[in-house]
């Protein structure tokens, strides 16, 4: 994998590929060989053809599926998913000055672009970024209560283990307030 993902993370995916292999006897080859001869084109009703055909579950599916029918949107091209989340120069100044922050803190942070969000991780995710309308909603591995801030919604796509949700409208507001946010979630991670 590559450093846009965590330790664990790499060992999850590697995992993957060595029970499909494992279980099936195929090898991960021939298990592209097999996605690719898939007569549907939406990943969605390739993920249910996969299931339907050949009793694969969803993350054994994405895993073959994503290596199949690259798309230039993974992990591991995280530049592509930035420019694709962070659209304007103003959500993208706000992101950039997170990102330092976040990166400041010790040569551990893993920086790991997703569709949906930008994630910070040590040994475990400590916050997320997701632009909402011109702002950036941050997502933190700290109690709400004890920082004084707004808790996040159960409808975050992010980590349950962020907690804590902190808005930044401007790059100014990545401060050294904010640093100690993010510096707390990082040492809980």
């Amino acid at each position: 994998m590559t450093k846009h993902v965590t330790p664990k993370q790499a060992n999850w995916f590697a995992k993957v590929r060595e029970g499909l292999e494992q279980d099936s006897g195929k090898s991960f080859d021939e298990w592209i060989s097999i996605a690719r001869s898939c007569p549907e084109t939406a990943h969605q009703k390739r993920l249910k053809w996969f299931k339907d055909n050949h009793g694969l579950g969803i993350n054994r599916a994405s895993t073959v599926l994503g290596a199949a029918f690259e798309t230039g949107l993974g992990w591991d091209n995280p530049e592509v998913l930035l420019d694709r989340l962070w659209k304007t120069p103003e959500l993208r100044a706000l992101y950039d000055a997170t990102e330092a922050c976040a990166t400041s803190l010790a040569d551990d942070v893993i920086v790991g672009p997703r569709k949906a969000f930008s994630a910070f991780s040590r040994k475990f995710q400590f916050a997320a970024a997701r632009p909402v309308r011109a702002q950036l909603r941050l997502g933190l591995a700290i109690d709400p209560v004890e920082y004084s801030l707004d808790a996040a919604k159960p409808s975050e796509s992010w980590s349950d283990r962020l907690r804590s949700v902190v808005v930044i409208s401007e790059a100014d507001d990545v401060d050294g307030s904010l640093r100690l946010l993010i510096k707390a979630a990082w040492q809980a991670s």
